[in-house]
């Protein structure tokens, strides 16, 4: 159990087979909550959103279409952002107070201190100048969403940035091309904003009803590495809703998100096809969250509606720990397990598995052993092998990556928040002596704490 109550994502370092299954969310370990490929819950009355993977324009209109043995293109493009989680997420019109992501929204850079960050990283000035620098995807929510704080990670560098919204309001947000530069974040329109740092957390409205400064800003970090002598922590204090004090914090799904999952199910795909989302907004109405409490109140119909939408502590070990050693021939390699937390996800929603499977136990023999193939000899000694012989027969995989020149990173971020790691992909980014390289992809893993534990 973590110290700690944490919310992750994931980036493009990740057991992708272990997250693929909790494709909405759910206990990656006890107190350690994963948001899933998008997803938004509350904790302590506090908004948290996320959106997880990398942005790659040849993947972003496919389907969820890998499955475990992932080969060595699958293993990428498992963790790259699709369509339709940024179309869910461009729906919420509720205020969030964090969002997370792995990369950086596109022309964040020009909102802080661009020189400083290049003279840290000086291969960035090709893509800075092309407007290059982030994903389009994540620029296009930022402006969307408007957060009070987005966190970051990926690039391995400590930078700040503030952006200052324009006052239009979600509904008259236009449904443009994500991959064509905002107004409010491209370069041209950054040269009129001030550098200077602005720190404001907490506001109260103005007198006419206007939005103050700080509640039309947007407060973006992204942290470096967690590495000796390096800035990959931060500490954030976030105002929590009055009606939450002296209560003790806890996790909870998000009515809207809920009911916006319910809405759209019927756009996730797991086809290697390209789907188009719909060319306009679906926000959710107040009668459509009304019929999804009702649905929680009807699914769950021994919890109080004080507790509904309470995340269950239903936290389950679906697959042995991985022994120390162990004859990789005897390993069935690759197959989909299933989670019981998304099972019960879905039931209380009455949604189906499409991404994702039913948990079945019948791969598991017992709490000692890993997955096996279906005839394996109990008799036989699958202990005892060399690491040496473990390592090469390892190695002589299609699927495996080899790690020696790897560039992973797991790097701590804000308090109350996360980013995790595991896999890899070819970037343009160049690596510091510090870092290992996955096979060429620069990319990191962001972990902050944020939440409590709930119910049973």
């Amino acid at each position: 159990k973590v110290p700690i109550p944490t919310v992750f994502i994931g980036g493009n370092h990740e057991a992708s087979g272990y997250l693929q299954e909790l494709f909405y969310g759910g206990w990656a370990a006890p107190g350690m909550y994963y948001l899933g490929s998008a997803g938004v819950i509350t904790f302590g009355g506090v908004r948290i959103g996320g959106l997880s993977g990398i942005y790659k324009d040849y993947n972003h209109e496919l389907g969820h279409y890998e499955v475990p043995p992932y080969d060595r293109s699958s293993l990428r493009s498992v963790y790259h952002v699709r369509n339709v989680e940024a179309y869910r997420l461009a729906q919420i019109v509720e205020p969030l107070d964090i969002v997370l992501s792995h990369d950086w929204p596109r022309g964040i850079e020009q909102h802080g201190d661009t020189e400083r960050l290049l003279r840290k990283k000086t291969f960035f000035r090709q893509e800075v100048m092309d407007n290059n620098l982030g994903s389009p995807v994540n620029e296009f929510l930022l402006n969307v969403l408007k957060p009070k704080f987005w966190f970051s990670a990926h690039l391995h560098v400590k930078f700040e940035a503030h952006v200052r919204h324009a006052g239009s309001t979600k509904e008259s947000e236009p449904t443009s091309d994500i991959n064509e530069p905002s107004d409010e974040t491209s370069p041209a329109a950054s040269t009129s904003l001030p550098t200077t740092k602005f720190v404001g957390i907490e506001s109260e409205s103005c007198v006419d009803g206007t939005k103050s400064l700080t509640e039309q800003m947007t407060s973006f970090l992204a942290l470096d590495k967690c590495l000796p002598r390096r800035q990959y922590l931060q500490i954030f204090k976030v105002p929590r809703p009055t009606s939450e004090a002296g209560k003790k914090p806890k996790f909870q799904f998000d009515l809207e998100w809920l009911t916006i999952l319910r809405k759209t199910a019927d756009l996730t795909n797991n086809k290697r096809v390209k789907t188009s989302m719909p060319n306009t907004a679906m926000p959710v109405s107040h009668e459509e969250k009304s019929e999804t409490f009702q649905l929680l109140r009807r699914s769950l119909c021994d919890i109080s509606d004080e507790n509904l939408l309470d995340i269950p502590d239903n936290f389950a070990i679906t697959m042995p720990p991985f022994p120390i050693k162990i004859d990789p021939g005897t390993m069935k390699r690759g197959c989909m397990v299933g989670n019981p937390q998304t099972d019960a996800f879905l039931l209380m929603l009455g949604l189906h598995h499409t991404v994702t499977v039913p948990y079945n136990t019948s791969n598991v023999k017992d709490s000692n052993e890993i997955l096996l193939e279906d005839d394996y000899d109990d008799t036989k000694d699958n202990v005892g092998l060399s690491d040496q012989k473990i390592s090469s027969r390892l190695a002589a995989g299609d699927n495996e990556i080899s790690l020696d020149s790897d560039e992973s990173v797991v790097s701590p971020e804000h308090p109350v928040i996360a980013e995790n790691a595991g896999a890899a992909e070819p970037t343009t980014y160049a690596s510091d002596k510090d870092e290992i390289d996955l096979e060429s992809d620069d990319g990191d893993s962001s972990v902050s704490g944020v939440a409590k534990k709930p119910r049973v």
